[in-house]
């Protein structure tokens, strides 16, 4: 099929206005600094009490599979990486409901901007300033606890990325598919705390996925929520 003058120079004009509406939510975030350097503080101390917590459980002689202290505290720094930078999903799920319900999502149903590509570059937006912050403080406690030979080195790395930027499509369409049920449902977000339930037994951030029994491992390969923690880590 041959594509007509008019769809050719559709595209360029359709990639800029979701670039605007990318730019505009970074604006928007960036507007708040207190939030931003209060976000900072957090993800330090929340690093910091990971440690401590895992320090006091091996050294009370207990341990979480054949995890040695070093690997479960790599895994866990991990885990706190993925859940402070492509989590955004679940935030994303409670705003659409809300503007499903209050009537406020009329508008973009009406123009010619796609309302779920409009959600994923506003979660791309946060996911994006996540990554600028947590990254680098995730790099540093990592190297001040002398972690740096148990985190993914080489092409780990590039695997690691590509799943977690998998993961972050996966969250998004998982929590917009239960968001949109608003339309017909009510009071949706018991549906997505169900959800977020689910995701954390399953994903591996509470407790890694290959200490638990054969029964629960299956279970977990039939779901999707494996993919969002467990597999890029």
């Amino acid at each position: 099929m041959t594509a007509t003058p008019t769809s050719i120079h559709s595209a360029p004009k359709t990639r800029a206005k979701y670039w605007t509406a990318y730019k505009a939510s970074l604006s928007t975030f960036l507007q708040y600094r207190l939030n931003l350097a209060l976000y900072s503080i957090g993800h330090v101390i929340s690093i910091t009490a990971l440690y401590f917590l895992w320090t006091a459980i091996y050294e009370a002689g207990h341990t979480i599979g054949n995890y040695t202290f070093q690997e479960i505290l790599a895994y866990y720094i991990l885990i706190a990486l993925l859940r402070l930078t492509i989590n955004e999903g679940t935030g994303m799920a409670f705003q659409t409901t809300n503007e499903i319900k209050e009537g406020t999502i009329t508008p973009y149903l009406t123009r010619p901007f796609s309302y779920p590509l409009r959600q994923f570059v506003d979660v791309l937006a946060k996911t994006t300033l996540n990554i600028a912050i947590v990254v680098p403080i995730v790099v540093m406690a990592s190297m001040f606890l002398g972690l740096g030979e148990y985190l993914p080195h080489g092409i780990a790395i590039v695997y690691g990325v590509a799943w977690s930027l998998l993961a972050l499509l996966l969250y998004i369409v998982i929590y917009f598919l239960v968001a949109v049920l608003s339309f017909w449902l009510d009071r949706v977000e018991s549906y997505i705390y169900a959800v977020i339930v689910l995701s954390n037994f399953f994903n591996g951030s509470l407790i890694p996925l290959d200490v638990f029994p054969p029964w629960f491992v299956t279970i977990s390969n039939w779901l999707p929520f494996k993919y969002l923690m467990f597999v890029p880590i």
